[in-house]
């Protein structure tokens, strides 16, 4: 709840991916977040070295998370 107030945590994102990918190549894959909000799905594939692309209606919400991945 650092980055909104509806956020989720990384490391819950993080073994959900690893779940969901298993032994694909991460490089090869790619995630799209239409509702980017904390950016932790973001912060998830930076993470995993998975690509990323997401959007959010609210531009708080992208300057948010370009910093949050900034500071990783």
């Amino acid at each position: 709840k650092d980055w909104h107030k509806w956020g989720q945590s990384t490391t819950g994102t993080v073994d959900l991916f690893k779940r969901i990918i298993g032994d694909a190549d991460p490089g090869k894959l790619l995630v799209c977040d239409p509702f980017l909000g904390g950016g932790t799905t973001a912060a998830a594939c930076m993470e995993l070295g998975l690509k990323f692309v997401g959007c959010d209606i609210e531009q708080k919400n992208v300057e948010n998370t370009r910093l949050r991945l900034e500071n990783l």
